[in-house]
């Protein structure tokens, strides 16, 4: 094995980008709400008491300390394989629940709005099988 895989690089590297993209995606959405919101959603009336940009500021809010917490990990490795586990488990929860979302309410979406589901859950999905490849590789150097 390379240095790279004792010292958990692959798992530095996918904690590292899953930090950055969730930070850029939570600074989208709370910044960024009212001009997406009506890319996203079929409909502007409320869905569930809050209009269409109080959904995707909220998830922004929930997403920036995920965030911190991941880049918290990524600068932890190879302490953390613990915190890892749990991230993984939420990432796959993120998948899983977009899932769901598309399956019981995808037409207050848009297509635009279904395809970035999409594309945001097969990029998490993404994430957590490279951090789950560089934990497994970590303990096994």
């Amino acid at each position: 094995m390379d240095t790279n895989t004792h010292s958990g690089g692959l798992l530095r590297k996918a904690l590292t980008a899953n930090a950055t993209f969730s930070a850029v995606s939570a600074l989208a959405f709370i910044f960024g709400a009212g001009a997406l919101a009506p890319l996203m959603f079929a409909e502007s009336g409320p869905l569930l008491g809050l209009v269409p940009s109080e959904h995707l500021f909220s998830t922004g809010l929930g997403l920036a300390p995920f965030a911190a917490l991941v880049a918290f990990a990524a600068l932890r490795v190879p302490q953390c394989e613990n915190l890892v586990k749990v991230i993984i488990a939420m990432d796959i929860g993120w998948v899983v629940g977009s899932a769901l979302l598309l399956a019981f309410a995808g037409s207050v979406f848009t297509t635009l709005g279904a395809a970035i589901i999409v594309d945001i859950a097969l990029i998490v999905g993404l994430f957590a099988g490279l951090q789950a490849l560089g934990l497994r590789r970590l303990s096994y150097a």
